[in-house]
């Protein structure tokens, strides 16, 4: 059981649950696929490449230097390895999850592999439980990791846009030390923070890691990232529809 709340395979069990019940809400969403987007060319376009161009609207860092980063991230094993034919469509919520830890942790392409080592492994603060929240934000803050948060929201982005309604959250990640925050905003615009990630100090022990290559470089600016639902929105629904393209 994880230290955090429910067995893995409840909290699962329950976000399969709430898809569902979101399903029939998601159906007219999916009608208004463009021509574009359902075209043979889309078809046949690589899922990691439309998963760097939406990271690269998102992030502002031109494709090339977005693909540097995946292909460092890809030799050290944080992304899947990418074969010929069918398979290459395949991009996870944890390939999604690891690219965008590693942009908003950092500017440095070479230091990513360490940057996603690192915030893949923090876990959440204990905290009294949190009340009025949406159901499957509720499940995902529980699973035992930062990255599996992050990557069970990808996963489950459309469940996540139905139960948000006006609302909306905000992630920071900081860029100093290894640490991640989740903000809910209500739609009066009021923030409450829900949770946060910090290091697992006994994975680690004396050598857990305090700062991260941006403050032991001197950089003094962008010490905190922060994306809104609509960056998990867009890699939800990229990951939704290259599933269906496969």
């Amino acid at each position: 059981m994880p230290r955090n709340g429910l067995p893995n395979e409840q909290i699962a069990a329950a976000l399969r649950r709430a898809e569902k019940g979101a399903a029939l809400d998601e159906v007219g969403r999916r009608m208004e696929c463009t021509a574009a987007c359902c075209s043979p060319l889309s078809i046949r376009r690589s899922a990691r490449n439309d998963l760097i161009h939406v990271l690269a609207r998102m992030d502002g860092r031109p494709f090339p230097s977005i693909d540097t980063f995946a292909r460092l991230l890809r030799a050290s094993g944080f992304l899947s390895e990418t074969k010929r034919g069918n398979a290459s469509t395949r991009v996870t919520p944890e390939d999604a999850a690891s690219l965008l830890i590693a942009l908003m942790a950092t500017d440095s392409p070479t230091a990513s592999p360490r940057v996603v080592d690192v915030f893949r492994g923090l876990v959440r603060l204990p905290a009294p439980a949190e009340k009025n929240l949406p159901r499957t934000l509720a499940l995902l803050i529980k699973l035992p990791s930062f990255s599996e948060f992050l990557a069970g929201a990808i996963e489950h982005a459309g469940t996540l846009r139905n139960e948000l309604g006006e609302s909306g959250i905000e992630l920071q990640v900081s860029r100093s030390v290894p640490a991640a925050a989740l903000m809910l905003r209500d739609p009066m615009g009021r923030r409450r923070r829900i949770a946060e990630w910090v290091i697992d100090v006994p994975r680690y022990g004396p050598n857990a890691p305090t700062s991260l290559p941006e403050a032991e470089n001197g950089a003094d600016r962008r010490l905190i990232a922060t994306i809104t639902q609509r960056t998990i929105y867009s890699l939800g629904d990229l990951l939704e529809h290259a599933e269906v393209d496969a």
